[in-house]
């Protein structure tokens, strides 16, 4: 039947067919696993991509970046981008916040 009635959430909607070209590039891939081992205090990840990928690569890599990092919850890393010698620099750091212990009252 080509009409009929219903709820909102009821409707159809259109699904994606396919991933998004970040989440298959070696470097996003590479990236993932090693921040899925973990990394120490005021250690970091340097993604160097070549210069003969896309400009506005960068910016997605970092925003991707940024979404994986919300999804698992690692709120303490921080994603930074730049160009360097014309090839694109992403660095994922993790910098958690310096606690000091108080002195216990006597």
């Amino acid at each position: 039947m080509p009409i009929r009635r219903c709820l909102t959430n009821e409707i159809l909607k259109p699904k994606r067919g396919r991933k998004a070209a970040i989440d298959t590039l070696e470097e996003f891939v590479q990236m993932k696993t090693l921040l899925s081992v973990g990394l120490k205090p005021q250690e970091a990840i340097e993604v160097v991509m070549p210069p003969n990928k896309p400009k506005n690569l960068r910016q997605t890599f970092k925003a991707k970046t940024v979404e994986y990092l919300r999804e698992m919850g690692l709120y303490d890393f921080s994603v930074e981008c730049y160009v360097s010698n014309g090839r694109n620099v992403v660095i994922v750091a993790y910098d958690p916040p310096i606690t000091t212990q108080q002195p216990h009252a006597a």
